[in-house]
């Protein structure tokens, strides 16, 4: 009982197989119209070389969005092949479907560098904190503090650090 049986898939894949067919045969529209649909997302997919699909997620989902007005003029409309004919024929369906797909990639692109913009920002203000407690600290201990080269380093700005170091690689190329 320490090991978990493995569980057989054939039977899902069939009875998936099966209900693909079927929805071939009983709405060719709706499948047609979703190939051409998630062109975008397939394309992410087929491009995404990260090991949890992130972009084909993003991409995936705000394609799903955006086709389901397309999805609900198809049902409305009894799945007729002249209506599968006036969407792929709709100009706005397909920049409806393309602004969705820009927008996954816009998620995928920029969220990673706002979060990262976010949480320096959120370190450099902690960091500020913690600096302007030690110097209180400091002022009120005095002497008993020790001095730290690394928060005297903290503490300076980025152009004192910079012209800090310039002598020290001037001496250095010489």
């Amino acid at each position: 009982m320490s090991k978990q049986e493995k569980r057989d898939n054939s039977k899902i894949v069939v009875i998936l197989l099966i209900l693909f067919v079927v929805g071939i045969v009983t709405y060719p529209g709706m499948v047609l119209i979703g190939f051409i649909i998630f062109i975008p997302t397939l394309s992410a997919l087929l491009s995404d070389n990260s090991p949890n699909y992130s972009l084909s997620f993003c991409v995936g989902i705000c394609n799903l969005a955006v086709s389901l007005p397309c999805f609900y003029t198809l049902l409305s409309n009894r799945f007729s092949l002249i209506s599968v004919y006036q969407l792929i024929h709709d100009p706005f369906m397909l920049l409806l479907v393309l602004g969705g797909t820009g927008v996954g990639w816009l998620i995928h692109l920029g969220v990673p560098m706002l979060t990262v913009s976010y949480y320096r920002n959120h370190d450099q203000s902690n960091l500020q904190k913690l600096l302007e407690k030690h110097a209180k600290l400091k002022e009120n201990w005095g002497d008993v503090i020790p001095n730290s080269e690394s928060i005297d380093t903290l503490s300076k700005s980025p152009e004192e650090l910079e012209q800090q170091s310039q002598p020290q690689t001037q001496s250095i190329q010489q």
